[in-house]
């Protein structure tokens, strides 16, 4: 597991990010591409966007339920709840709603290493 990615993920600001598209991969993986939002002076603009794969994705089912009818997905926040031993939980709360989604994977880690 990139628990190492978990350093990385506290540099990134995913408070009014918006997930742009999602995919699935092998053995359960959910890939989120993800623009932030920065402020430049008194605007905001989307950056571009890096990829996040949450592998061994334990409820993969109701994370597409939960994305299926919101790409793209406005976010209020996206954080890392827990992290350990081979088990993370990251949870996305929906700009709009307020709906939360926990995504309980075996690792998360980043296909970029842009900030």
């Amino acid at each position: 597991m990139n628990f190492n990615d978990r350093e990385e993920f506290a540099q990134h600001d995913f408070r009014h990010a918006t997930i742009e598209h999602i995919a699935t991969g092998a053995r359960r993986d959910l890939i989120l591409s993800i623009s932030k939002l920065i402020w430049i002076k008194q605007v905001g603009h989307r950056s571009t966007p890096v990829q996040l794969r949450c592998g061994g994705v334990e409820n993969l089912n109701e994370c597409l339920a939960f994305f299926t009818l919101k790409i793209p997905c406005e976010m209020a926040n996206l954080v890392v709840i827990s992290c350990k031993d081979n088990a993370a939980v990251l949870k996305v709360t929906d700009e709009r709603s307020g709906k939360e989604l926990l995504i309980r994977c075996r690792d998360f880690a980043f296909l970029d290493s842009q900030n």
